[in-house]
């Protein structure tokens, strides 16, 4: 199981803070780190949103330094990229891309993306079926795929997660891996994932004492938060097993030796 930790805006134009966020990270179980890079002109065609959401990009000369952070920790480095000509200015600085759900039906930079040749996740926030198979077809076999499930609502209610399209998206996509890019609260929904079959799961990441204004706030985890829910996982991971049913296992022997019963042989005080 992949856990992202998704930093987002909330390095707040500061690479002392983004540093820190990737160290944060690691300490609180992830094992990637993520970020967004874009420019306010590429991201939003309303010149009004250029202003506020300019001090959120993330410049491209942070790349190296942050990915060597992130390998120092273990863990793994990517990025959603939001134009064609960052694509291309991002190849060979990170480990992983994703596409995000604003982009699913943008196969123009779904194929650079997938152009860069590493591990590609696709988020299909607000997607049905037939767009997902439009995205898939500008994708060659080869790239290392996972179909994210998600719900672009920031935070999301979990009467909305829906979270049985993650077994819909592997039932469609068998070959594909399927995981959980979770915007809700809390981690009931990270948890539940797990026994739909989520392979990866995304959470947005801030710190504990960071900034309280940035686009992310709300819906991202603090490091305790992070943390316990890399826990929950974790153990629902354990709990749910290989689904083979072989009994009886190490763990019920002592009983089956003394208790199991059949007509061939009753039962003997």
């Amino acid at each position: 199981m992949r856990i992202v930790a998704e930093i987002g805006s909330n390095h707040e134009g500061r690479l002392d803070w983004a540093l820190q966020l990737v160290e944060a990270a690691a300490g609180s179980g992830a094992t990637d780190v993520k970020v967004q890079v874009f420019t306010a002109e590429a991201l939003y065609r309303d010149p009004e949103n250029h202003p506020r959401t300019a001090k959120y990009a993330l410049p491209l000369e942070w790349l190296p330094e942050l990915r060597a952070a992130a390998h120092q920790q273990n863990m793994g480095f990517g990025a959603s990229v939001f134009s064609r000509s960052l694509m291309q200015a991002c190849r060979g600085q990170l480990d992983f891309i994703k596409v995000a759900a604003y982009d699913i039906t943008y196969y123009i930079l779904i194929q650079a993306a997938a152009s860069l040749c590493v591990p590609l996740t696709l988020s299909t926030a607000m997607a049905n079926i037939a767009e997902i198979h439009w995205a898939l077809l500008h994708i060659p076999p080869e790239i290392d795929l996972t179909l994210l499930h998600g719900v672009a609502a920031y935070p999301c209610r979990l009467e909305d997660m829906n979270l049985s399209a993650i077994r819909t998206l592997k039932k469609t996509w068998p070959r594909t891996q399927v995981g959980l890019s979770d915007h809700s609260l809390g981690y009931t929904a990270a948890v539940m994932s797990v026994v739909y079959g989520a392979t990866m799961i995304e959470k947005h990441f801030r710190l504990a004492d960071g900034p309280r204004y940035s686009l992310d706030w709300e819906h991202s985890a603090s490091p305790q938060e992070f943390s316990e829910m890399v826990k929950q996982v974790r153990c629902a991971q354990a709990a749910c097993g290989d689904g083979e049913k072989e009994g009886p296992i190490e763990a019920e022997k002592p009983l089956y030796l003394t208790a199991r019963r059949s007509d061939a042989e009753p039962y003997r005080r």
